[in-house]
């Protein structure tokens, strides 16, 4: 009898892996059939890994085994480390740094809870040598001695395309910025709980450089407000995708802070999301018709705004309605396909139904979209950064 094998092209194979890529069990099994249907198996496998303090060192024995070679394979890293007030939580990262220079392919890191000044040479010299090739960084609740410790710290990611930071604090403001290289791929930047003006500054230091499109800022203060203004005049027709939200100080001052912005210059701005306005009859909110007021772009596309309702209907009814119909009538509003609005105000549709009455024209124009229930953000935009 005799057997005939049969050849299955590793583009297929490869193919039908890829839509095994959350499915880590069938993945492992897949890893075992044969040697060419282990590198795609891998590719999904070892792509995302969490290192956590209780988890670490079952990751740092493997990783240091004779017979590890999925090292290459780690594209996304997080990193917890943790403030050290537990036992399950001690700090570990001035120890196990220098053991993950075998993570060279890392793409995306995620890092949360850390310490800057508490790493030693060792450990920061590692750091910097094994996340060079990082494009997508994220940090959280993270800590520096000074702005300038902050921006010493971000031109070691030479190749960087996104940058979020989230309650990233230092203690000194002062900033040096002389030889700071900003990242030539830079595109997105999102802050949020932290103050922006080191980092702004220190983008705004090379001109030439930085074409960034797409800007995220949330928990802006007066103090922000100059210099984020600042950067997005910078970044003129650059900035496609804007998302905004404003602390309680223009809900005092909105028309003084606002007129300070210039969104004129952003002629190609296509999406503007603003998040968390809370609704009152003391604040009907004209300073933000004011911002939509400044938008010369014609390609605006879409549109997104986040309501939470103080109290009652009636606070509802205070916001400037007739302002948002007059503007987006405009010409260069003409292309809108889409107008979301938010209203986080749970097991209440009336707000919503107020909503749809008053911008009746964008109804007709069939680009309204009004949601009721908590400010899920997953409604407003897409989290691709």
């Amino acid at each position: 009898m005799r057997i005939h094998k049969t050849y299955i092209p590793p583009e297929i194979t490869d193919h039908v892996i890829d839509h095994l890529h959350i499915d880590t069990r069938m993945l492992g099994i897949c890893s075992l059939v044969c040697k060419s249907w282990l590198p795609a198996s891998r590719f999904h496998l070892f792509s995302t890994i969490s290192l956590h303090p209780w988890k670490k060192d079952s990751f740092l024995r493997l990783l240091d085994s004779t017979y590890s070679s999925f090292a290459p394979y780690v594209r996304h890293l997080f990193i917890r480390e943790g403030r050290g007030a537990y036992t399950w939580e001690k700090k570990w990262l001035n120890e196990a740094l220098p053991l993950m220079t075998a993570l060279t392919r890392i793409e995306s890191l995620e890092i949360e809870q850390i310490i800057w000044e508490f790493l030693g040479t060792a450990a920061k010299k590692s750091f910097r040598e094994i996340f060079r090739e990082v494009k997508q960084l994220r940090l959280r609740q993270f800590e520096f001695r000074t702005g300038t410790e902050l921006v010493d710290f971000l031109t070691a990611f030479p190749i960087l395309e996104t940058l979020r930071l989230e309650n990233v604090k230092w203690e000194k403001e002062t900033t040096q910025l002389l030889d700071a290289s900003v990242p030539s791929r830079l595109r997105v930047v999102g802050m949020n709980y932290c103050r922006k003006g080191p980092v702004l500054d220190w983008l705004l230091t090379n001109p030439g450089v930085a074409r960034v499109d797409t800007v995220r800022l949330g928990m802006i203060t007066a103090r922000d407000t100059p210099t984020v203004s600042r950067y997005l005049q910078f970044l003129g027709d650059s900035l496609t995708e804007l998302h905004l939200h404003f602390c309680s100080e223009f809900y005092v001052d909105g028309a003084g802070l606002i007129d300070q912005f210039n969104l004129a210059q952003n002629t190609q701005l296509r999406k503007l999301y603003i998040y968390g306005l809370v609704v009152s009859t003391d604040a009907p909110l004209d300073w933000v018709t004011t911002l939509f007021r400044q938008i010369r772009s014609p390609h605006m596309r879409e549109v997104s705004l986040s309501f939470h309702i103080a109290d009652s209907l009636e606070d509802a009814q205070a916001v400037d309605w007739d302002g948002f119909v007059e503007v987006f009538a405009k010409p260069h509003f003409s292309g809108l396909s889409n107008v979301n609005i938010l209203i986080a105000r749970k097991g209440d549709c009336s707000a919503g139904k107020l909503v749809q009455r008053r911008l009746a024209s964008l109804q007709q124009r069939r680009i309204l979209s009004v949601n009721v229930g908590s400010d899920d953000r997953s409604l407003m935009e897409n989290e691709s950064a």
